[in-house]
């Protein structure tokens, strides 16, 4: 694992790739998503996720950070094609293969969440008060974000979960 400088390209690397992954999975599910609320839900957020891809990406910059493709990022990416490929394929037949990716999209921006406080003290300690400024609105919107992706969830669980049981041939 990188240090100093490399460490923080790192970080903005990762974040810039998860950030892509949200957008791209973000428009896919919004399409796909069987209940109206959560379809409305991703479309709202997308504005503000490009914004966040932006700010990253102007941050990222500055310590060579272009959305580098990892270890981590590499295996939430192929999960999330994975479980998006099979809700788009099962539709309304089968709503838990949505489900699966409504979580997973949450998965995402939970690592975002997580990531934002670390840039902001990076940012604090470097004396870097647009960066920080930057990151506080970050997680500010992916507070709000995580929030409502997480009890649109589980209103969903509470759909499937009141849903006949299917019969298995």
């Amino acid at each position: 694992m990188p240090a100093g400088k490399d460490f923080i390209k790192h970080e903005f690397d990762e974040a810039i790739a998860i950030q892509q992954i949200i957008i791209e999975s973000g428009k896919e599910l919004s399409t796909a998503h069987p209940v109206a609320a959560a379809r409305a839900a991703l479309k709202e957020l997308q504005p503000t996720a490009e914004q966040q891809l932006e700010t990253l990406q102007s941050f990222g910059a500055l310590f060579g950070a272009k959305g580098k493709k990892e270890d981590v990022v590499k295996g939430m990416e192929s999960l999330m094609k994975k479980v998006l490929t099979k809700a788009k394929e099962k539709g309304k037949e089968e709503e838990s293969e949505a489900y699966e990716a409504h979580a997973v999209l949450l998965s995402l921006f939970r690592k975002q969440q997580d990531s934002a406080p670390a840039m902001q003290k990076i940012a604090e300690d470097r004396d870097d008060a647009k960066m920080a400024t930057a990151a506080r609105k970050m997680k500010r919107e992916l507070d709000a974000a995580t929030k409502q992706l997480s009890e649109l969830l589980a209103d969903f669980a509470v759909r499937i979960a009141n849903q006949p049981e299917s019969k298995v041939a």
